[in-house]
């Protein structure tokens, strides 16, 4: 099935933003080792007035499983169930359902982590406490220089609420995005890399500059 720009309502990207609000608020004391990749990164860095990016439906974080491993006060895992986070038949899937104008969405959560180190060559996925992200080629490139903003909204349960969030640089999104691009076919990944080289900060020779 193709997927246009027009099936990400403004209620679905809703939901899933206070999901990415929400995730990265109840995971807070491990938000150094957590980076925001996927379809968020061009809202997040590059949407402005002029250049309105479509967002997303779901939400793509990246674990640095060499460092993340020891639990703080409550696990990720425990952190995640708190909240009403559903796992799903894959280990790095979590589902959250979200009301947004009288109707439920189901937002999914996806854990992604690099590819080097950790578990062997044979296993999919790394072991990050009593979560399993799954292996994605270029995720290693995410914790190289991310950038960190502020992202503000509204909570699934209602309220307002604002979080300090560690995003993938363009020059790594770029490379993941190209990568998933040449693996699959989802429409929007192409969208996603026009958007970024289209809307760069002075433009694609700027962009060449400081990768």
């Amino acid at each position: 099935m193709v997927i246009r720009r027009t099936d990400y309502t403004a209620e679905a990207v809703a939901a899933a933003r206070s999901v990415l609000l929400e995730v990265v608020r109840i995971l807070g004391e491990y938000r150094d080792d957590i980076v925001v990749v996927g379809g968020w990164v061009p809202e997040l860095l590059l949407s402005g007035d002029k250049a309105l990016h479509v967002g997303s439906i779901d939400v793509d974080l990246a674990l640095n499983h060499r460092t993340l491993q020891e639990p703080g006060y409550k696990t990720i895992l425990a952190l995640l169930r708190s909240r009403g986070y559903e796992i799903g038949e894959q280990p790095f899937n979590f589902y959250r359902k979200v009301k947004v104008g009288g109707q439920e969405y189901i937002v999914q959560v996806d854990f992604l982590a690099g590819e080097y180190g950790g578990t062997g060559k044979k296993h999919r996925t790394q072991k990050v406490q009593d979560i399993r992200p799954r292996k994605a080629r270029g995720v290693d490139l995410a914790f190289e220089m991310p950038e960190k903003i502020e992202i503000a909204g509204e909570l699934p349960g209602g309220g307002k609420d604002a979080a300090i969030i560690q995003v993938s640089a363009i020059a790594p999104f770029l490379v993941m995005k190209g990568i998933a691009l040449d693996q699959r076919l989802k429409e929007k990944d192409a969208w996603d890399i026009y958007f970024c080289i289209r809307n760069y900060p002075g433009g694609i020779d700027a962009w060449y500059d400081n990768i």
